[in-house]
């Protein structure tokens, strides 16, 4: 009788090992699982939020003229950027358009995960939304614009559309401004040297057309904002240019288009002439050299852009105009760089400009004018994200 009470015993003892077994590789199997489903959730939510934050940025930097299909199309574009073809089954991104144009605007996407050892009662694995959802707020910037156009001969044929495209750009920024103090503008027409304009013949050795630098034989990059201080030895002047002359920056959107409708095409192309001059006239030190009409406040925070434009490849000193662009990337405060070619790649001008999204080839009319339009609707703006 002893003898089967411990058997029974050992019996006994055995299923509740086993039970003991189950009950852990269970507990196991169910830490492993919630482990996996969370890292799980955790990598389709970052990837989520990348997908939203970058859809976001597409919208506001594709412009003000958007319709409902280019907003689905950036949608698209990104989910399948960051997502593989068996999420992309799971994934929505929608777009909700700003009320008015230039307004803030949301963006928001729905990602449907799944959970690993997870099956409902109909046997279909276990799913759960993740949800991520950005407002993207457009604020308008203080804004110093200047306008390098290339007059040169061979701008002949050329000069209506650019005039036109000009005005354009100038438009959409004063369309866009909150008050008259917003966006100031220059014009820096060149060709092989820079009408600056005969009440600044005092800066000169000579007549009113500059070249780019200070001494005959150029100048280090460093030198460019000399202030015209030093009497007629700065710059060695002529009357050699043509009669297009260069505007210092102004808030008067009338006086800046009657300098466009003014431009006319004469000379050969050097470009660092114009790059040059170009940065004196944003330059915080020459402010108030040029005696501007209307005159602006010195802000500590402007947006200054350069918007360069030519169809040719001279410079007076390639050296010193790749010098310049790359002071202009580290000088503060920094200077936004576009650049427009007109016609073959220049490498040298794709290198100025800020990165590869600042530098537009343009091929014929059209593009020319997009080119225009599409900077006017970058440059005027800063994209701010907010979580919802």
């Amino acid at each position: 009788m002893t003898i089967n009470i411990s058997l029974n015993r050992k019996k006994q003892q055995g299923h509740i090992l086993a039970i003991s077994f189950f009950v852990a590789l269970f507990a196991m199997l169910s830490i492993t699982a919630f482990s996996m489903n969370t890292a799980l959730v955790a990598q389709e939510k970052l990837k989520l939020d990348q997908a939203i934050e970058a859809t976001a940025l597409a919208v506001g930097l594709a412009g003000d003229n958007l319709q409902s299909n280019d907003y689905q199309a950036i949608a698209d574009t990104y989910r399948n950027a960051f997502f593989t073809p068996e999420q992309r089954q799971r994934v929505t991104i929608s777009v909700n358009p700003p009320a008015t144009r230039g307004g803030n605007y949301t963006v928001g996407g729905e990602l449907e995960t799944r959970f690993f050892f997870s099956q409902s009662l109909q046997g279909n694995a276990t799913r759960i939304a993740v949800e991520s959802d950005v407002q993207v707020l457009k604020e308008r910037e203080r804004l110093e614009v200047s306008l390098v156009l290339d007059v040169s001969g061979s701008m002949a044929s050329r000069m209506g559309v650019l005039k036109n495209s000009a005005k354009s750009f100038v438009s959409t920024l004063f369309d866009s401004q909150i008050d008259s103090e917003q966006v100031y503008i220059s014009l820096v027409p060149f060709n092989h040297k820079v009408n600056i304009g005969n009440p600044r013949t005092g800066w000169t050795s000579g007549g009113h057309c500059v070249h780019a630098y200070r001494f005959e034989n150029n100048q280090a990059a460093q030198h460019i904002l000399d202030l015209p201080t030093g009497g007629n030895t700065l710059f060695k002047g002529s009357s050699d240019c043509n009669s297009s002359r260069l505007l210092p920056l102004s808030n008067d959107e009338t006086t800046i288009n009657n300098s466009l409708n003014a431009l006319v095409d004469s000379g050969y192309t050097e470009i660092d002439n114009g790059l040059a001059w170009a940065w004196r006239t944003l330059a915080p030190q020459w402010q108030g050299q040029w005696q501007e009409v209307p005159g602006r406040p010195l802000l500590e925070k402007v947006k200054k852009v350069i918007v360069l434009f030519t169809d040719g490849e001279g410079y007076a000193d390639s050296g010193v105009f790749n010098q310049v662009c790359q002071q202009l990337r580290t000088q503060t405060p920094i200077i936004e760089v576009f650049a427009i070619q007109f016609g073959s790649e220049n490498t040298a001008l794709k290198n100025c400009a800020t990165d590869s999204q600042h530098y537009y080839l343009a091929g014929d009319t059209q593009t020319l004018q997009q080119a225009f339009q599409d900077i006017a609707e970058k440059v005027g703006f800063t994209l701010k994200l907010k979580r919802l």
